[in-house]
């Protein structure tokens, strides 16, 4: 009787298919399914959470009167209104610069979606944030100020650090299985290059504008240290996060 081979190293006779239950074939659809699952992973349609700030920043510029009272303004935080620290970075001083800051926004979060997890991207942006707000206090020469820009560099310059830090390319993330968080670290090969780019590129952007040699593209003044400082705010962070990952003690599976 003629056999053959079924695509799966098992010999078969002529016309005969592996039974439905053969833990081959069961083993074939869970890595089909698999495949599957995770090509459908990282498109326009699985934007992780935070990418619902983009609708929040318009929302809350289109709000009236809002825009005015969570900005940024010395006289008023001098005053008590210590808040205005952190309301301030989700409003704008126009629509345009609304709509332009939650444009980057949406692309930053559908690039960082297949390599990092919300919980770390929330980490990277709170150090933005914190590095924003402590410049805006500290600078006597701050007189307002209002926009996400200066916490954008930080949350994309320290997912830079992040994914630059690792020993294994995000691309292996899509070969794990579905119960390993996305920002688990396989730690088997160098670092990928293009997270070292986008740092560079990144930290050369904030370089020129610092130095005066970039453009402004809006009609108000815009606030170059903030950008400084919401990258060196998640640069730090994603550093401390690190430390932290590194010190605790690897999981035991039961």
């Amino acid at each position: 009787m003629a056999r053959r081979r079924d695509g799966r190293g098992v010999c078969l006779p002529e016309g005969r298919r592996l039974p439905a239950r053969h833990p081959r074939r069961r083993q074939d659809a869970g890595v089909l399914s698999l495949h599957r699952a995770r090509s459908g992973r990282g498109g326009l349609s699985s934007l992780p959470p935070l990418a619902l700030q983009a609708p929040l920043l318009l929302v809350l510029q289109l709000w009236q009167g809002l825009p005015a009272a969570w900005r940024f303004e010395r006289v008023r935080f001098e005053q008590g209104a210590w808040w205005q620290l952190l309301s301030a970075q989700w409003v704008h001083l126009s629509l345009p610069h609304a709509l332009a800051n939650a444009a980057v926004l949406l692309l930053i979060a559908w690039l960082l979606r297949p390599w990092l997890s919300t919980a770390i991207q929330c980490g990277l942006l709170a150090g933005a944030v914190a590095g924003v707000a402590a410049v805006i206090a500290l600078d006597p020469g701050c007189a307002y100020y209002a926009g996400f820009s200066g916490a954008l560099h930080g949350w994309f310059g320290g997912a830079a650090v992040w994914l630059a830090g690792r020993r294994s390319s995000p691309g292996l993330a899509a070969l794990r299985p579905t119960s390993a968080a996305p920002d688990e670290t396989a730690d088997t090969g160098p670092p990928p290059a293009w997270p070292w780019i986008m740092l560079a590129l990144l930290v050369l952007k904030v370089g020129l504008e610092s130095a005066g040699l970039l453009p402004s593209a809006w009609s108000f003044m815009v606030y170059w240290p903030s950008h400084a400082a919401g990258l060196a705010g998640g640069l730090l962070a994603a550093c401390l996060m690190r430390a932290g990952a590194r010190l605790m003690p690897p999981a035991r599976s039961a």
